[in-house]
């Protein structure tokens, strides 16, 4: 018999079950928390931008790129990916630079020079990730800087939008 020309008195149940869960007039027990999701699930996600040149000329000094964030991870045991992408526009054919990534004042990771050789001027853009383990339930800032062989280096060059971006991992 359809329902059709009938009146409809039950739309929803008061309660379901589903294996373990009971939901029960807009109660739920047994609901998933950070705390027992599966190792690997992706807890939560900031992610920060920026659009302002930096330019850099001192052999090896360290200078920041703009690009910081912060995260204040759910569990000591949980793991942060940390992925940042950067545009650099390099003004000689000699050219070169590299970056590195901070928590707090620290840095945890260098991925060294990378030569611009062949153009006297090229934009470049590089990518990186890092996954860590800050062991902490307190908020954690992420930075990344860059530096230069010397020749005339830009960061973030011409509004170009570099970015960061924060994974909280289960473990």
């Amino acid at each position: 018999m359809g329902y059709l020309g009938n009146q409809i008195t039950t739309v929803f149940p008061t309660s379901i079950s589903v294996d373990t869960a009971t939901i029960a007039t807009a109660n739920i027990s047994n609901q998933l928390t950070d705390a027992n999701m599966s190792p690997g699930s992706i807890l939560q996600t900031v992610q920060s931008t920026t659009t302002t040149a930096v330019e850099q000329t001192t052999q090896h000094v360290f200078v920041d790129t703009g690009l910081t964030a912060t995260i204040t991870p759910t569990s000591s045991s949980s793991k942060i990916m940390i992925t940042y992408t950067i545009h650099q526009f390099v003004t000689s054919s000699l050219g070169a630079g590299g970056s590195r990534l901070l928590r707090g004042s620290t840095s945890i990771r260098d991925y060294g020079y990378g030569g611009y050789f062949g153009s006297s001027t090229a934009m470049y853009t590089n990518t990186h990730q890092h996954l860590d383990s800050p062991s902490t339930t307190s908020a954690t800032t992420y930075k990344v800087q860059f530096y230069t062989n010397g020749y005339r280096l830009i960061c973030n060059y011409s509004s170009y939008v570099s970015t960061i971006t924060l994974q909280e991992i289960a473990q």
